[in-house]
This record gives structure tokens, C-alpha cells and sequence, in this order.
């Protein structure tokens, strides 16, 4: 089930909620109120839950092609230049880790 089928599910069992919570209240059913509120309460624990868990996946990452030419060119010329290959590379990744791991 996707994320947005969840939000929508949990938006209506929110409706039908407090719906249902102010029908009993009414009714003077405090039972029925309470079991009520906790299915409600529930829903948005699932939806905080299924949003957290989306959030890292909005699906893959978008490569921004220009940047990369760039990048590529950058790398070629410290090649040409006579640094090491491996090293070079080397320092990409880090600086790839790097970003990763700030975000």
C-alpha cells in the first residue's frame, strides 16, 4: 500500500472519528468514546510512522547531468595534470560519503 493510500485511509478514519466520538458523546456512550478516540489516535501514530519511513524514499536520486559533465571535466584535468587516478577517485567518494552522510 503507498504512502498516499495510508494518508487518506488515516484521513478518513480521522473523519469517521471524531464523528463517531461526538455521536457518542451525545449518547452519553463514554465506552464507546474512549474505544473510539484510541482507534483514532492509533490511525495518526500509523500515519506518523508511514511518513517517517516515506520521507528517505522519494524515490531514486536525480542526477543533475550538467554537474556531472562538470565534475567528470574537473577530475579529468587534475588527471591530465598528473595526480594519481586512485587517489583522485579516492577523494570523490569521500566527498560523495560526505555528502551522503550530512543530509
Amino acid at each position: 500500500m503507498s504512502a498516499r493510500a495510508v494518508r487518506r485511509l488515516v484521513l478518513a478514519t480521522c473523519a469517521l472519528g471524531v464523528a463517531g466520538m461526538i455521536a457518542t458523546q451525545i449518547a452519553e456512550a463514554n465506552d464507546a468514546t474512549v474505544a473510539i478516540g484510541l482507534v483514532t489516535s492509533t490511525a495518526v501514530l500509523v500515519l506518523l510512522a508511514v511518513t517517517a519511513v516515506s520521507a528517505r524514499r522519494d524515490g531514486p536520486p536525480r542526477v543533475d547531468e550538467a554537474q556531472a559533465v562538470d565534475l567528470e571535466g574537473r577530475v579529468r584535468a587534475l588527471l591530465d595534470a598528473g595526480a594519481p587516478e586512485d587517489q583522485v577517485r579516492a577523494v570523490v567518494q569521500a566527498a560523495i560519503r560526505l555528502g551522503r552522510d550530512s543530509v
